[in-house]
Order: C-alpha cells, then sequence, then structure tokens
C-alpha cells in the first residue's frame, strides 16, 4: 500500500524489511570497506542514506541540548539528569546548558508548527522565550536570554503516532506521513541555523496498556515493534550524508527489560503486581514514566551520545526511591542494548 511521497522519497510500506549493502556511493560497486549505504526496503522502494559516517569524538565540555517532546518526556526532569551524567564524565567545568519543551500531547506535526509560529506565541511551563525562538539562528535573535547554540536536539515524538504507518485506519496512515514530512522540514530549520549540530531522535516507548487515547490498542509488544519501524522512516527522512539523524533506542531498551522478564518467568510484565523491572518503568499504561523509567531513559540518550559504558557510572537522581540492586539492573540492562545494536548495525551511533 503506497503511504505517501516524504519530500524527495517515495515509500511503499509493505512489512519493514530492512537490508544494508556496502557499495561505493559513486558507482554502487561493492565494496568491504566502511563506505556503507543502509537500504531500507518497504516493499518495491529502496532509500539510501549513510549507514556509517565518520566517527565524531564528543567533547563534554561543549555540549548544549534542546529537548523537544511532550509529556512522557517531560517527567522527572529528564534534561537535568541527562546534563548530570556528562558532568560526571567531564567535571563541573562542564560548558553545558540545556532546555526542554514538552507540552503534554505534542509530536512532529505540532512542533513544527509552534517552530513557524502557527500556534501564536506558545510558552511552555514559564519559559521566557518560545519554541520559536530558541530555534532561531544567533544574528536573529535581539535577547540575551534567547541566545543559545544547540549542539544536541533530543527529539521525541508521542506515544502512537510513530506506529500509524501500519496502520489499517487511512486517516492514520496520514497522520504518519504528516509527521514524517514535519520532521524531515523542522530538521532541516535545525540543520540549517544550528550547522554543527546533531539530532538524536528517542525512540518513544509503547503504552503499558489501553487507553482512552488508543482504543486499537494490540498489546504492549506489537505496539513497540511498529514504534520502532517508525523511527526508522524517521530517521531516513530527516537523514543527509552530511548530517546522519541518530537514534536513542529508549523504547528498545524497555522492550528488552520487558523481555527480559518474561525469561525469567514473569507471565505478564506490565502488571504492577509482577515484581519485574519493567512494572516499575511506568506511571499509567499510557506511557508516562516513573524516576526509574525516566533514568533510563537518561542512561540511553548518554551512552547513545558519549559511547561511555554507563555500568561505570556513579550518578543517579538524588532520593531513596529507586533501589540500589534495580539501578543496577537498568545500567547492565541499557548497556546490554547499545552494544547490541552497535554491534549487529540496527542502530547507528555518533561514536562509531
Amino acid at each position: 500500500m503506497w503511504l505517501a511521497t516524504l519530500g524527495i522519497f517515495d515509500i511503499t510500506v509493505r512489512g519493514g524489511l530492512w537490508e544494508c549493502y556496502k557499495h561505493d556511493y559513486s558507482n554502487g560497486v561493492a565494496m568491504e570497506d566502511s563506505r556503507c549505504a543502509q537500504r531500507i526496503y518497504f516493499g518495491e522502494i529502496a532509500l539510501s542514506l549513510p549507514f556509517n559516517p565518520p566517527k565524531e569524538e564528543v567533547n563534554p565540555n561543549d555540549l548544549s541540548f534542546l529537548f523537544l517532546g511532550n509529556s512522557l518526556s517531560g517527567y522527572n526532569h529528564l534534561d537535568e539528569m541527562v546534563l548530570a551524567l556528562f558532568r560526571e564524565q567531564g567535571g563541573k567545568g562542564l560548558n553545558g546548558h540545556a532546555n526542554t519543551y514538552n507540552p503534554p500531547g505534542e509530536d512532529f506535526i505540532s512542533h513544527l508548527d509552534i517552530a513557524n509560529g502557527k500556534i501564536g506565541n506558545y510558552v511552555w511551563n514559564g519559559f521566557g522565550p518560545t519554541l520559536k525562538n530558541w530555534l532561531k539562528p544567533d544574528d536573529e535573535k535581539k535577547e540575551d536570554k534567547d541566545k543559545k547554540y544547540w549542539k544536541w536536539f533530543i527529539w521525541q515524538n508521542s506515544s502512537l503516532q510513530p506506529s500509524y504507518w501500519d496502520s489499517p485506519k487511512s486517516e492514520k496512515q496520514e497522520e504518519f506521513i504528516q509527521s514524517a514530512m514535519a520532521a524531515n522540514t523542522l530538521n532541516q530549520k535545525m540543520a540549517t541555523n544550528f550547522p554543527d549540530s546533531n539530532t538524536l531522535l528517542m525512540l518513544t516507548w509503547a503504552p503499558k496498556g489501553p487507553t482512552s487515547e488508543a482504543p486499537d490498542y494490540e498489546g504492549y509488544l506489537v505496539t513497540q515493534e511498529r514504534i520502532n519501524e517508525g523511527y526508522r522512516v524517521y530517521r531516513a527522512t530527516t537523514s543527509t550524508r552530511e548530517r546522519p539523524t541518530y537514534i536513542a533506542p529508549v523504547g528498545l531498551v524497555y522492550q528488552a527489560i520487558y523481555e527480559d522478564d518474561v525469561q525469567a518467568g514473569i507471565l505478564d510484565p506490565t502488571n504492577p503486581a509482577s515484581g519485574g523491572l519493567f512494572s516499575k518503568l511506568y506511571e499509567d499504561n499510557f506511557g508516562h514514566t516513573t524516576l526509574m523509567g525516566s533514568y533510563i531513559q537518561a542512561l540511553t540518550v548518554y551512552a547513545s551520545i558519549s559511547g561511555s559504558d554507563v555500568r561505570t557510572i556513579t550518578y543517579q537522581p538524588p532520593t531513596d526511591i529507586l533501589p540500589q540492586d534495580l539501578v543496577s539492573m537498568a545500567r547492565e540492562r541499557v548497556q546490554r542494548t547499545i552494544d547490541e545494536t552497535a554491534a549487529d548495525g540496527s542502530v547507528q551511533y555518533v561514536w562509531q
């Protein structure tokens, strides 16, 4: 079934088959070297994008983050946790800052609208600058408080929109198409205004259970797999050879924790009484997370950017809510997911 034309790409989604070939960009001749393009197949149509771009050294003393998301990624001061992890690596003198724009219910489509000023002067959580001002290039910013340079855009879509690429409802497919087009347009704006920046898509975690917002919910694993595929489309439509988009595989970490619980004999990891780690990640069925869930998000973002082993860090949120055995388990699972996805090429990281 034809979905749409996204920018210059014609995409047909038919099962989501993903393959990678190594080839010379100039003539397509197969080569055993690092010039590798990921060809993403949806039916007959293939997209090519960089698979193994040049390694970029991350300087912990030159980091600034703009988190774009919604209430799912807005819990528990995620931006501050990520910055704290990098401060542990780079020291208190780290030259960095983090800001968050995460109104409830926002998605890629509304992020673009707000960045273009289509929803007025909408300000969230009392921040002075709007998202539109934050994304202006420095020479257009008039007030000192607005003068920020972003090294990393950490970007998260709503919980279910990425899964709609495979929806039987045409209006849901159209919503997904519009979200991919919005991601491409806004990412171009980021790249133009902040040419040395990177975009990191924070792969969303599926709802834990049915909600009023998801009347057609088919279960956690089915929904998560569809979200995973949707984010691969987002990466494809936003990446260029000069500026590839990266993914922080938070949803994959959550999925791995779910599967670990099943392997441990837990029949329903979503049950709060199950005793497993997965059940401790969510505040509610829709996907708002506990402190543990947010801590795992922060660890995954940190590892995706830095390449550092999260099992060696000491930082955790200053609270006695997180038992040390669960903290250690969470760090181990995050690192295993990062290592596995880096090894099999299913996720490409800036430090590879």
